[in-house]
């Protein structure tokens, strides 16, 4: 799954207001499907790209996904809670998630919103598109809009 696709959803889920279609990054189209939705993403918080790129067409790794999801949630104001370092290290493979992540994937660990397969969190990994429905799903069954 592309970057640009996951914030996509991400924006019809949360039902995002687009303001502009520029997103400020070098690298997106202002013509582009996505644009608007980024440039509301970017805007509220969400989705930063490495400052200047957002490498949309690139493919959303798992713990990518997870950050924008818990960042869109925040932006909204819904109620995170922290999670445990201890919950995140239980897993074989967490000491392979970039530190950006690692608030993210504590937190939705935590609220159950994520469980990891196999004992494994495989956050290097590209994300498919059955794993983006999984992950949304879980988050409004846990927000109790299922």
């Amino acid at each position: 799954m592309k970057r640009a696709d996951f914030i996509l959803m991400l924006s019809r889920l949360f039902e995002w207001q687009p303001v502009s279609s520029d997103a400020g990054f070098k690298d997106v189209d202002a013509a582009a499907y996505y644009a608007a939705a980024l440039s509301a993403a970017r805007k509220l918080g969400i989705a930063a790209g490495d400052g200047v790129s957002f490498r949309p067409a690139a493919s959303v790794t798992r713990e990518e996904m997870m950050t924008l999801l818990y960042r869109a949630m925040q932006a909204h104001g819904i109620r995170l809670q922290p999670g445990s370092a201890d919950a995140l290290n239980a897993f074989a493979d967490s000491g392979r998630m970039s530190g950006y992540a690692q608030e993210a994937m504590q937190s939705l660990l935590g609220m159950g919103i994520v469980q990891g397969s196999g004992g494994k969190l495989r956050p290097e990994e590209k994300a498919t598109r059955a794993e983006a429905v999984r992950l949304l799903y879980g988050a409004l069954e846990q927000l109790g809009h299922s």
